[in-house]
């Protein structure tokens, strides 16, 4: 065995204080195992049960601790010395309070004082769930009771002290009996878990297989049963020194302490020993079973003086609470008394010619031979024959012993007989034997009354004790108590005890009722109610195993003669073949036993007819007695009409007559079985027992032809045992997959029915008419059993005849399919509910959920066109579909029966408790299924027509009455019953079976949770559900912190409210708004506490995603209290004595966790990375508890770092595990991201630089989306619809309903698609070459493409705020340029399709963007960031987009965003140009000029799109492509290129759609704005092209200005007082100014004179503007009408400049007159007064004080300016913009001066 981590058990004291390590109880312990199932891990319990200290105390848990030692005492200040902590005020724990408890315990209940400290710490421990179990506040009491919105609540919670007055949970006074409770409690949990490990070790025959057997488990078992069966004294007998001294401790008159005062404490100690004992009498019981041996006297004599002294358990104190207890130490008591005498061994051990090695003897004498043990045996079981106190359980042991002394005698007579014979030969001796003095021991006791004392053993066993009727009495109570999978062990042990008994004394009784009753009890395994769950796995082989090889004689003794009385008495075979088919040790299908005894039974006992009296003879009178012969045929069934018995049916195969003929033919012989008439008659009658039940059952029907010839038409009883005998073989033939099997049987059972007859139809009608009249007079109880087993098979025949149970049940009167009364209600209603027992509800409860299963598994079979019938086809296949719109009725109508069932049930009377949790699991289960397959599938909106379509009004049904704003009040109530008594059980003793309730609970928890994910799939509120749900946070929190089965499950709902409760447009509610606040801060510190002790990876992860749900939906006060671990009040608390909550802080406690990432398992780190990264997103102060944590950021920091990524797609388990890496590290570098933020607000640059070292992987694989394998999903849905063409792959693609992990079920649910197609071999394939695993493949590529765009988009954020650090870490200059190119480059390559992810281009695009601009703001000189552009062009070119041809605007906004970084690679073209001796002509301008064309082409689709699809067009992308042109243009050296520039813009004809753009823009506006914004773009456009002087040379031959003086737009500049910057349209003057000026500027400079009449002309077009622009500058003041009077702008400025330039180049040119190539006559002068504007000018110049007071902002732009200081700080200047302006003043004075 692998030894386990130091300390286990028990670590350092410093470690359990922190809670670093903390303890797991016995108790925990217990229950967890108990709860064990297939999800179930935790590596904490395997530890636990690897421990040494562990493994010792289990191997003797008669006494786990023992008694205080001057050793112990060191141990104990040893253990407590190491904390070197000293108490404080706030401290969480007192430790000189522990050390006192612990002292205390120690000398109260003399145990060692470090298991005291053990059990003292684990009080404290558990302390905050064990104060919110026993403290209810006034208000959480009348919250539940408004979700009841029933009295039936008032007292169903714990009614301890009333909220106002103080707890007293803390003091001493309360907390020591709550040691002893634990002391007690750890007590029984010790006895439990080594029973359970001792049963584990037991072979596999005596088990049942349906729990999980856990590797550490199974090893513990073996060690510890080694372990027990290794010490001397035997372990048996140290339990009968155990039970001694419990049975002693019993008296109160030996207690002392607390115990002896404490009344309360008396009745738990009591219990406690009661429980104690049933567990020591089992281990006994197991280990004297397990023995082979023959016990030596020594054991029987301790075990019968035992018995002798307490009566056989008989004078025990019984009170309520202990009474079951009793009843089971009896039960115990008696199977150890059987056990005990070995009675088959000891038989043969007294045979003659017995073989020893059969029954190997331990050293010691066997007991038989020992006299004063035989005599003890003898007098003990004689006195409790005797007794005055009905010792009835005694009865089994007296019969044995009976059975044991006759064979003795037996054996001595031969023996005597043997030693006559030797006397005569003179060889034998006088001496007498060990049997003699034995047998002589017995016979010396009296009986009495004289009587031989073994004949009244004998006698009183079997009479007055009843020991038959005892034997059933301990099977029930067997299976009653130890009914749980984990115990059954003891019920299987105990049966095969009572079959040895039945065995060795069957001969000696005749047969009778008790007897057979006897004998079928423990064959049996059902329970009481009946167990109709179908879980055969469960019922072990044993003793049916034994029967079948008739090794103890039982199948010829027993079964012979059953056999023998049929068909005269069919119950019994009946019963018995029912019991061996429902175990797992008989074969199943063709090759099953019980067809092959039923085929051929040999004989036929019937009541011989009187009309038949002479038609036999005698029988070879002198050799055989009794024997008679037919001379003449006896038919089975005869017509109903009452014709005569010889007329016979003929052999014809007419339509109407049978298919076999039942008839005794003349000539056979039987035996007579008695004397008078009427004769019971054996004939040797070889037939088919099959055949004869298929007729037997129509002699049922009130329509049937023939009845049976001795007794009529069979009873309902019989008829109820054929059914369910039959129900049996069907089903265990389909659960072993031989369809043809079971069919073969239905066939031979309608063999001997009519032609066109068959026994489905028999059975049906016969269900009818019974339906009928139970409904019409209710209370027979033999029509209720024969109902409940029609119904149990036609849940098995649905899975051969599918189509026939739903045609019959679409006609049947049990469902109210056509809104009448339904037949299961009103039997429910008058004969269930009035006996308390619900067989046939619970029969339906199953037929529905068989319904359920098989609409789901033949949803796509059943579209398939249906094959025409042939003559040699079953003929009960011959039946079409039912119809969808039929088939969703019988459900919804199943539905509502079963949901008023749920609703109504809790005012019912049970009389088995179980039943109750069994009906109510099973429909909330069922409920869960129909909503599940209604919407875990398939995104179509609309469920009728998804496959699972016939779900739809069920479902709809349940989110009627569940998602209802006011709903009935009863329908939350049987949740909050289920919660409650979910509660109430958890306190429950081991020996109390609590399986049924807690699988109740997670019912109703799951079911709420699916209700409510419902809701927020189909966006529907659930504010009444929500309401009752918050208003029972008490019960809920309690759950959570009482048991650990409940955390997932209540986690889960705690998900799926806070998600709900988000779901409304108002603040949403508190989560834990109903808890009163000491209950809320308890509920916290469980919460922090996560899974501890037993880490259940699979709980864990589930409760770090209801922490994440809770940070991520406004959950402020819980999010608060489990980030920081204080309420926010306390938060705000400074003095020394604010409390906090007790609980840690989970942020802390997380990153303290993700500080060891590399250590801890993937699945953990994830869900808490997950929360992290949450609690940043929501809570900004979370940033910064992750600063202070540097552990975790240099551990997140390296972890990425050594991500190694998987390229072998093949190796599906590596990409899973890759696939969860990857999302780990999205989550990581999210966190990263957003501390990075913080960071950089802060100016801290240290993480930055540590980070930026680990990139590798990142800058390598962070942008890489390349997993996604096309030709696999191409080719399965390919080859999907070819061999699936009723459906399509995307019908299985998993909705938002539940999320799924990464692995081979993550987007498509593999279980419903296999569900559903497992029908189609190719599904399943040979060789895991199915769709079954091409669908995982492609799940798991899935998973893989998901988890790299979840990383994209989380280094997208990474990478961006890391580029705010480019400036000052130069080394991450080169990684992200390297990021912008693979992010580029991976947009040229393949993409994954849009449907099934985000748009992952752009992304890529975005974050290449916003790189490139980080880098371009710092103008990088990185060689990398230089080298983008021709990468950025590539995209561009290889796109297949452009504005032209892009349709989506999804494709439009991703061209644009190609386009912006096109611009950005531009810029170190500019900034950081390639020396000219280094560059390569003419590689330099091609790029460029490649460009400009596709600008030419872009902006030419880009005016016409904005006539014909406007939507698609922003004025931004005017703006975009102006700047790329601007930058082209700017590119040192570009000159050299202009005249091929100026060649194709004249192609492109790119001035004639600007100049056509300009003139349309005053019409290009929205209904509610005049805004000509085109003007503007069209204007600045067309002057970025006027700055190449032969595109300037176009202009001026095309005539631009004119175009642009006859536009509409223009006519704005000529209106009475023009427009200045404070006119609207504002854009007009802008055009004016930065557009019109500045173009006529480049045009004068570009052309010269020749052009310089044309603008002249052209400004002087426009007068009253330039009338307008003299006036704007003098000095004004404001007033109501013209608010901005004298307001100077930095636009007024420059249109001074302009003006005052284009003004003074004109005068030159005039001056010069007809040298400079231009007539001066022809140019005009400018209207522009040169003389007032240099006054006014230099006017303003001179009072920089007024200048500065008359500037006035207009846009952002200038209010930054405004904001920011000058360049120059020598001037009497204040601000950039005022320098501007200055400037721009200055340069216009030079000019009015010139």
């Amino acid at each position: 065995m692998v030894p386990s981590p130091p300390a286990v058990y028990f670590p350092a004291l410093d470690k359990c204080l922190a809670r670093e390590l903390p303890l797991l109880s016995w108790e925990s312990a217990y229950r967890a195992v108990i709860a064990l199932d297939s999800t179930s891990s935790s590596p904490a319990l395997d530890a636990f049960f690897q421990d040494e200290t562990v493994l010792s105390i289990l191997s003797a848990p008669l006494s786990p601790f023992a008694s205080p030692s001057s050793q112990s005492k060191t141990d104990f200040e040893t253990r407590t010395a190491a904390i070197n902590l000293v108490p404080t005020e706030g401290a969480q724990y007192d430790i000189n309070q522990i050390k006192e408890d612990a002292l205390w315990l120690s000398k109260e209940t003399a145990i060692q004082e470090t298991d005291a400290l053990r059990i003292v710490l684990l009080e404290w421990q558990q302390r905050s769930a064990s104060r919110m179990l026993a403290e209810w506040s006034q208000d959480e009491r009348l919250g539940i009771q408004n979700a009841a919105a029933n009295a039936h609540f008032r007292q169903s919670i714990n009614p301890v002290a009333e909220p106002d007055t103080k707890s007293t949970f803390d003091t001493q006074e309360q907390r020591r009996p709550r040691l002893l409770n634990s002391l007690y409690a750890e007590k029984s949990s010790i006895l439990a878990l080594s029973a359970l490990l001792v049963g584990l070790a037991l072979p596999q025959d005596l088990q049942s297989v349906a729990f999980t057997r856990k590797p550490s488990l199974q090893q513990a078992a073996l060690v510890v049963l080694r372990a027990q069966k290794s010490p001397s004294p035997s372990f048996f007998l140290q339990c009968l020194d155990s039970l001694r001294s419990k049975v002693d401790s019993l008296n109160s008159e030996n207690w002392s302490g607390l115990l002896s005062t404490d009344e309360n404490l008396g009745h738990v100690y009591v219990k406690s020993i009661f429980t104690q004992l049933v567990l020591t009498l089992r281990l006994a019981y197991i280990h004297i079973f397990a023995q082979d041996a023959i016990p030596d006297s020594d054991l029987v004599v301790h075990w019968f003086s035992l018995m002798d002294e307490a009566y056989f358990f008989c004078v025990l104190p019984e009170s309520p609470e202990t009474s079951d207890l009793v009843i089971v130490i009896r039960c115990l008591s008696s199977l150890i008394s059987l056990e005990v005498l070995k009675i088959d061994a000891t038989v043969e051990h007294m045979l003659p010619l017995s073989t020893p090695g059969n029954y190997p003897q331990l050293p010691g004498s066997c007991y038989i031979d020992d006299e004063s043990c035989v005599r003890l045996v003898t007098s003990t079981l004689l006195g409790a024959a005797q007794s005055q106190l009905g010792i009835r359980h005694a009865g089994p042991a007296i019969l044995a012993w009976s059975i044991i002394a006759q064979n003795l005698r037996q054996a001595v007579i031969n023996s005597r007989a043997e030693a006559s014979s030797q006397i005569e030969d003179g060889t034998s001796s006088e001496i007498k034997t060990k049997s003699e003095i034995s047998l002589d021991a017995i016979l010396d006791i009296q009986s009495g009354d004289g009587e031989d004392v073994i004949a009244f053993m004998a006698k009183v066993a079997a009479i007055d004790l009843q020991t038959f009727e005892m034997t059933t009495a301990l099977s029930e109570c067997l299976l009653l108590t130890f009914g749980a999978d984990l115990d059954l062990h003891v019920a299987v042990c105990g049966k095969m005890s009572l079959f040895s008994l039945l065995g060795a004394g069957y001969s000696l009784f005749q047969y009778g009722p008790d007897l057979v009753q006897a004998v079928l009890s423990v064959l049996s395994y059902d329970t009481v109610p009946p167990n109709l769950s179908r879980m055969r796995a469960r019922k072990p082989i044993q003793p049916v195993k034994d029967f079948l090889a008739d090794k103890s004689g039982m199948r010829v003794k027993f079964f012979e003669q059953v056999k023998q009385r049929y068909a005269y008495e069919l119950r019994p075979l009946l019963t018995c073949l029912l019991s061996i088919s429902q175990s797992r040790a008989s074969k199943d299908g063709q090759e099953s036993e019980i067809i092959a005894i039923l085929e051929s039974m040999p004989t036929l006992t019937q009541v011989l007819p009187r009309t038949f009296e002479r038609s036999y003879e005698n029988y070879r009178e002198d050799e055989l007695q009794n024997h008679i012969q037919l001379f003449d045929e006896i038919p089975l069934f005869v017509p109903r009409n009452g014709r005569a018995h010889h007329m016979r049916l003929t052999s014809g195969r007419d339509a109407g007559q049978a298919k076999s003929d039942l008839t005794i033919p003349p000539g056979t012989v039987g035996i007579l079985l008695n004397q008078n008439s009427p004769y019971v008659v054996c004939w040797n009658y070889p037939h088919s027992a099959l055949e004869y039940f298929g007729k037997l059952l129509s002699t049922r029907l009130s329509n049937a032809s023939y009845v049976e010839l001795a007794s009529g038409p069979v009873e309902k009883e019989a008829a109820a045992e054929i059914i369910a005998l039959v129900d049996s073989l069907v089903h265990a033939a389909v659960k072993a997959g031989e369809i043809d099997a079971a069919k073969n049987v239905l066939g031979r059972l309608s063999y001997g029915l009519e032609r066109n007859d068959d026994i489905v139809r028999v059975v049906f009608q016969i269900f009818e008419e019974e339906l009928h009249a139970q409904v019409e007079q209710p209370g027979s109880e033999g029509s209720l059993y024969l109902l409940v087993h029609s119904v149990r098979l036609m849940q098995s025949l649905l899975s051969i005849y599918p189509e026939r149970i739903w045609s019959l049940l679409t006609r049947s009167r049990l469902l109210s399919v056509d809104d009448n009364v339904g037949g299961l209600a009103a039997i429910v209603t008058a004969t269930e509910l009035p006996l308390g027992q619900y067989d046939l509800l619970r029969a339906c409860v199953g037929l529905f959920e068989g319904l359920i299963q098989d609409v789901a598994n033949r949803a796509v079979s059943r579209k398939a066109t249906t094959k025409a019938v042939t003559r040699f086809d079953d003929p009960a296949d011959a039946h079409g579909s039912t119809p969808e719109k039929l088939t969703s009725a019988v459900l919804a109508a199943f539905q509502r029966i079963l949901l008023d069932v749920l609703q109504s049930s809790p005012s019912w009377r049970f009389v088995f408790p179980a039943e109750r949790c069994e009906i109510s699991t099973r429909i909330l289960n069922a409920a869960t299924e129909v909503l599940n397959y209604a919407y875990s599938v398939d995104d179509n909106a609309a469920v009728s027509a998804k496959l699972t379509g016939v779900f739809a009004q069920a479902s709809e049904d349940l989110l009627k009455v569940y998602l209802a704003e006011n709903p009935h009040s009863l329908t939350y109530h049987p949740i909050l019953n289920i919660l409650t008594s979910g509660l109430a059980s958890v306190n429950l003793g081991p020996l109390e079976n609590e399986e049924p309730i807690r699988h109740q609970t997670c019912a109703a928890l799951s079911f709420c949770s699916t209700i409510l994910n419902v809701g927020l799939l189909t966006d529907r509120k659930a504010s009444y559900l929500t309401k009752n749900l918050l208003q029972s946070m008490p019960l809920l929190a309690r759950l959570f912190a009482a048991q650990h089965s409940y955390k997932a499950p209540v986690a889960t709902l705690f998900t799926s409210i806070v998600r709900t409760l988000n779901q409304s447009e108002s603040e949403p509610a508190a989560l834990l708004g109903h808890l009163s606040p000491d209950a809320a801060k308890s509920f916290l510190t469980v919460l922090a506490e996560l899974d501890q002790p037993l880490q259940d990876i699979n709980v864990e992860t589930t409760i770090w995603e209801m922490f994440s749900a809770v940070v991520n939906n406004k959950q402020q006060w819980l999010s608060i209290c489990l980030l920081t671990g204080t309420t926010p009040r306390d938060r705000l608390k400074t003095t020394e004595k604010a409390q906090a909550t007790g609980s840690k802080a989970l942020l802390k406690y997380a990153l303290d966790q993700l500080a060891n990432i590399k250590t801890i398992s993937p699945k953990r780190a994830m869900a808490i990375l997950k929360f992290v990264a949450l609690a940043q997103d929501q809570w900004a102060w979370a940033t910064h508890g992750i600063g202070k944590h540097a552990d975790f950021l240099r551990s997140a920091a390296d972890w990425l770092a050594e991500v190694v990524p998987n390229n072998k797609q093949s190796d599906m388990e590596g990409t899973i595990r890759y696939a969860n890496e990857i999302q780990m590290a999205a989550y990581a570098a999210s966190i990263l991201a957003r501390y990075l933020h913080n960071a950089r607000q802060l100016g801290d640059t240290t993480t930055a630089k540590s980070v930026a070292t680990k990139l590798r992987y990142l800058c390598d694989h962070g942008v890489a989306v390349d997993a996604y394998n096309h030709s696999l999903h191409k080719n399965l849905a390919k080859n999907f619809v070819i061999k699936f063409p009723q459906c399509k792959l995307e019908n299985f693609k998993r909705t938002s309903l539940e999320q799924a992990d990464f692995g081979r079920n993550y987007y498509y649910d593999r279980k419903i698609a296999h569900q559903m197609l497992d029908f189609e071999p190719s599904w399943s394939g040979r060789n895991r070459q199915g769709f079954v695993e091409e669908v995982a493949r492609a799940n798991v590529n899935l998973s893989l493409v998901e988890a790299q765009v979840n990383l994209l988009k989380s280094w997208k954020a990474l990478a961006i705020m890391l580029g705010t650090f480019a400036a000052d870490i130069p080394s991450l200059q080169k990684d992200l340029a390297k990021v912008v190119q693979k992010s580029l480059s991976a947009n040229m390559e393949a993409s994954i399709p849009a449907v099934l992810f985000d748009n992952v281009a752009q992304t890529r695009a975005d974050l290449a963007f916003v790189l490139l601009q980080k880098l371009t703001s710092i103008k990088s000189k990185e060689t990398g960031v230089r080298d983008l552009l021709a990468t950025a062009w590539d995209i561009v070119r290889t796109s297949n987009q452009d504005f032209e041809v892009a349709s989506t605007p999804r494709d439009v906004e991703y061209y644009r965003t190609l386009l912006r970084v096109l611009f950005l690679a531009l810029q170190p073209q500019v900034y950081n140009p390639v020396q000219k001796e280094k560059r390569s002509a003419p590689a330099v301008p091609i790029i460029p000029l490649e460009i400009l064309n596709a600008v030419h082409k872009n902006f030419r689709a880009l005016c016409s799109n904005v006539h014909s699809n406007s939507e698609s067009v922003q004025p931004a992308d005017f703006v975009l492509l102006t700047a790329l042109l601007q930058s082209i243009l700017r590119i040192p050296g570009i000159a050299t290129a202009h005249s091929s520039i100026a060649t194709g813009c004249a192609d492109a004809g790119t001035l004639r759609y600007a100049t056509s753009l300009y003139s349309w823009s005053d019409r290009l506006v929205t209904a509610d704005s005049v805004d000509p914004v085109y003007g503007e773009l069209a204007i600045l456009f067309l002057l970025e092209l006027s700055s190449v002087t032969f595109i300037a040379e176009q202009m001026a031959v095309e005539g631009v200005l004119s175009g642009l003086s006859s536009a509409n737009l223009s006519h704005y500049l000529r209106n009475m007082n023009g427009k200045g910057p404070f006119d609207e349209p504002v854009r007009v003057f802008a055009i004016w100014s930065k557009g019109i000026l500045p173009l006529c500027l480049n045009l004068l400079e570009a052309v010269g004179p020749p052009i310089a009449s044309e603008i002249g002309a052209f400004l002087n077009s426009f007068p009253a503007q330039l009338r307008r622009a003299e006036a704007d500058l003098e000095n004004k003041q404001p007033s109501l009408r013209h608010p901005y009077a004298g307001s100077l702008t930095l636009s007024l400025a420059s249109e001074t400049h302009s003006l005052s330039l284009i003004s003074l180049i004109l005068e030159r040119l005039r001056s010069v007159g007809a040298s400079s190539g231009a007539s001066a006559a022809e140019i005009p002068s400018l209207e522009f007064d040169r003389t007032n504007a240099k006054e006014t000018v230099e006017g303003l110049l001179r009072s920089k004080r007024n200048l500065r007071e008359r500037i006035t902002p207009i846009g952002e732009r200038e209010a930054e300016l405004a904001r920011q200081k000058p360049v120059v700080a020598s001037k009497d200047i204040e601000n950039r913009l005022e320098e501007r302006i200055v400037d721009e003043f200055e340069a216009a004075l030079v000019c009015l001066t010139g």
